[in-house]
């Protein structure tokens, strides 16, 4: 019997089906694009196993979830070095904000084509882990 994770009802999750079939939510879409539903527990402990993942590799990760930058602006941090100067007019370099309430804010100014990232916001303990990592 093919039953939903959460709440094992085969009703629930034909109704689910149903409504993603009738308003054509998956429609032209390519199987990662797609509606996947998933129980809660499910996204938690993935989540929780990647924040346990250790060294650099782990630092990155990290990073990228809790900024949420894009893939090609992820080595635009790395290779970019901190300026000391917080006014930020007219320079290519990362500046770090640190804020008292817990976050840092990273300020990127960068555009390419279409795409524009001004800042992002971390959580402090990653914007000092950010130095470290910057070459």
């Amino acid at each position: 019997m093919n039953t939903d994770r959460k709440f094992h009802n085969l009703k629930l999750k034909l109704l689910i089906q149903e409504i993603i079939k009738r308003y054509e939510l998956d429609r032209k879409m390519k199987i990662h694009d797609r509606i996947w539903i998933s129980d809660d527990n499910f996204v938690r402990n993935t989540i929780a196993k990647i924040l346990h993942i250790n060294g650099d590799f782990g630092t990155l990760i990290k990073f990228a979830l809790y900024s949420g930058l894009r893939g090609e602006e992820m080595p635009y941090v790395h290779d970019t070095p901190i300026c000391n100067n917080l006014s930020g007019y007219n320079c290519n370099n990362l500046h770090l904000v640190d804020k008292k309430f817990g976050y840092a804010i990273v300020l990127l100014n960068r555009t390419v084509g279409q795409k524009h990232s001004y800042f992002t916001i971390i959580p402090t303990l990653y914007g000092k882990n950010l130095e470290i990592w910057i070459k």
